[in-house]
């Protein structure tokens, strides 16, 4: 499987880099990130090159995605990647590293949230990778935090992502 990376330099490098080595360690997993364009050619064709031949687009969502062009810069070349991978019918997992606004481009895809716990997100963004490459038994997930809702809640919470599914009421209640 071959991952495309896409993120904004100004926030979200040092992630970036840190996901390539940790995606890496999967069997039969080559990661693609921008740090390696060759001097002298288009970066913009070498960008379209690996989003191309990948798998999937890993997009890590930042303010800087979602800045509004001025004068001197143009809106994050993220966007155009998201645009470019959707027109070749790519899979995409939005990562939200930073708190941010979602694009539209990808509103409607759930996304993995690295804002409460980069670990949990890591190892859930792993764990798909590993789903996806057809490894059975993947890391076991980090356990959720203990629930601090009553146990006879009126309205139980939404899971997301991160969290454990709600427990059953008491066998002493009926329907």
């Amino acid at each position: 499987m071959h991952i495309f990376i896409s993120y904004a330099k100004v926030d979200t490098y040092s992630l970036a880099i840190q996901l390539q080595i940790e995606l890496r360690q999967l069997p039969d997993v080559t990661v693609w990130m921008d740090e390696t364009l060759i001097p002298g050619e288009s970066w913009a064709a070498q960008i379209q090159s690996e989003i191309r031949r990948c798998d999937v687009v890993v997009v890590l969502l930042s303010p800087d995605v979602n800045r509004e062009p001025d004068g001197e810069k143009g809106h994050s070349f993220v966007i155009n990647e998201i645009e470019f991978a959707q027109r070749r019918h790519k899979p995409i997992i939005p990562v939200m590293a930073q708190a941010t606004d979602i694009p539209i481009q990808i509103a409607t895809l759930q996304y993995i949230d690295f804002t409460r716990n980069q670990s949990i997100g890591l190892r859930r963004l792993t764990q798909e990778i590993a789903r996806r490459i057809g490894i059975v038994d993947p890391p076991p997930p980090i356990p959720a935090a203990p629930s601090t809702r009553l146990p006879f809640s009126p309205m139980p919470s939404r899971p997301t992502v991160e969290s454990a599914p709600p427990t059953a009421p008491p066998s002493n209640l009926t329907a």
